[in-house]
């Protein structure tokens, strides 16, 4: 049986939920341990590509899964800091699950340089379990990103399924 069928169709305790996600993970890390979590192919720039701005040699992307009430009530002081530092990350939220995340706080990230994202509709990979899942899910997955006026969209739990 797979691990996560148990999962899927129950509620767990957030402890037992984290250690189930553990051994499922450990179990996913043994496959994918050859190109995880850098592809090799990454290594090699896009044909025609003509490189960071300003001759620069990398670049750092900073982002920001808010999964629970507790990182909701943490974004406020984080967005400041890193508003004094110049940095400007990307918040992804979940809609429906643990907590409400306001217009307010979304428009102030927003104005403050940060990019705001969508992360799955609940904070589970259920909505990646089947097709008709996800089809049930789509409708609005698709709703709060027009409402929340955002274009980025970031899976829950990575299934690593790279096909």
């Amino acid at each position: 049986m797979y691990p996560g069928r148990y999962y899927a169709k129950h509620v767990l305790p957030r402890r037992a939920q984290v250690y189930v996600r553990q051994r499922i993970n450990r179990h996913r890390r043994k496959k994918v341990a050859d190109h995880w979590p850098v592809h090799p192919a990454s290594a090699t720039p896009p044909p025609d590509w003509p490189g960071w701005p300003e001759g620069k040699q990398f670049a750092l992307v900073i982002t920001h899964d808010v999964d629970t009430a507790r990182g909701l009530a943490r974004c406020r002081e984080l967005a400041r800091l890193e508003r004094a530092r110049n940095i400007h990350p990307a918040y992804f939220f979940v809609p429906e699950g643990r907590y409400v995340c306001p217009a307010d706080l979304r428009e102030e990230l927003a104005g403050g340089g940060a990019e705001i994202g969508l992360h799955g509709l609940y904070h589970d990979w259920r909505t990646f379990l089947s097709r008709r899942v996800f089809d049930r899910h789509l409708p609005r997955m698709q709703q709060y990103l027009k409402e929340w006026q955002v274009k980025a969209f970031r899976a829950p739990s990575t299934v690593r399924n790279l096909d």
